[in-house]
Parts: structure tokens; C-alpha cells; sequence
């Protein structure tokens, strides 16, 4: 079969629960697969492990880090705009440790135009979060579900709206309200 794998090399065999049948299968992990790898395979096949966002207690979106770089990321969004003279996306990957990256600023092709950031979301990371500036949407688009959905991981969108999450199966969800909601305490 195509999707044969060989299994001649070094592997481990690890016990997953099956959400809708409810039973736990034995499945066969090649060594060199990435954790990253498994989670989207996983995922693909019916397989789900345990909540994928974190609790509101200790959730990526109220630490100092996350905060901070939204505000940056909204700022150099609506500094391209005001500067430039054009919109854009601005944002920004995170790690699961919460670590983030710097913050990028992707302009728009013309005035006229509402692009898209590009981002590269690494097997490390927990998810990338960008911008909607006035051109976009104030919700996930079409193509922030999709992303979330290929690359299996949190896409954030922050907005005049506030901030909405993508999970990877592209369930979309409210997280706050207000359009500076990294300036507010957290929950």
C-alpha cells in the first residue's frame, strides 16, 4: 500500500486513545518522526489527544510575552498604515515553551489590496498570531482556518474585534473582546 511505512529501523510503540471509539490503539512511531510530525498525523486520522489550547488560568494569551508582542505587532500594523502610506499584516510565531519571535510586518501589494503575512510555523512552535488591520476582516478568514488546519497548530488573529483563536481542526473562538485587550490584566 502507499501509505505503508517501513518498519525495518528503530521505532516505539505508544498507546493512543481513539476520541470516538474510545479505545486505545498500539501504533508504531518511526525514531525519526518529529513530535510535531505525530501530532498532525494524529489529528488527521481521528486520533486527538488532550486539549489543545491551554487553560484560562495559564493560557499563552494572558503571559507577558504574548501580550507584549501583540501590542507591538498591532502597533507596527497601524504605523504601516499612518507611515507608509498601505496596510498590512504584522505578527509573530510562538513557542510552546511561550517563548515568541520577533515581530514581522508584511505590507500589502498596493492600497487597494488586503495581503496576507507570511509566516513559518516550525514543529516547535504552539502557533503564530498576526494582525487584521481596517482592509480586513475583524474575524478569521477563510485562509486563517485553513492554516491552522494544514500546519496543526493555533492560529491568532488580533483585530478591532479583539482576539480570536483557530484551533487546528479550525474551530474558531472568541478569546477577548476589546481591540486592545493585551493592555487589560490578565483573566
Amino acid at each position: 500500500m502507499a501509505n505503508e511505512r517501513d518498519f525495518s529501523g528503530a521505532y516505539s510503540v505508544v498507546p493512543i486513545l481513539h476520541k470516538d471509539s474510545g479505545e486505545v490503539h498500539d501504533v508504531a512511531v518511526p525514531a525519526d518522526l518529529t513530535l510535531g510530525d505525530l501530532h498532525g498525523i494524529l489529528l488527521n486520522s481521528g486520533y486527538h489527544g488532550a486539549e489543545t489550547k491551554p487553560t484560562a488560568e495559564g493560557a499563552v494569551e494572558n503571559s507577558d510575552a504574548f501580550r507584549r508582542n501583540a501590542k507591538k505587532a498591532v502597533t507596527q500594523s497601524v504605523m504601516g498604515v499612518v507611515d507608509k502610506g498601505k496596510g498590512g499584516e504584522a505578527g509573530f510565531t510562538v513557542q510552546r515553551s511561550g517563548t515568541t519571535s520577533p515581530v514581522e510586518w508584511q505590507p500589502d501589494e498596493d492600497p487597494t489590496s488586503s495581503g496576507h503575512i507570511k509566516q513559518k510555523i516550525e514543529s516547535e512552535d504552539l502557533g503564530a498570531l498576526h494582525t487584521h488591520d481596517y482592509r480586513h476582516s475583524a474575524t478569521p478568514s477563510a485562509d486563517d482556518i485553513e492554516a491552522a488546519q494544514k500546519a496543526h497548530r493555533v492560529i491568532w488573529v488580533t483585530s478591532r474585534a479583539g482576539l480570536f483563536s483557530v484551533d487546528p481542526s479550525g474551530k474558531v473562538e472568541q478569546i477577548f473582546s476589546k481591540p486592545d485587550w493585551y493592555k487589560q490584566g490578565k483573566k
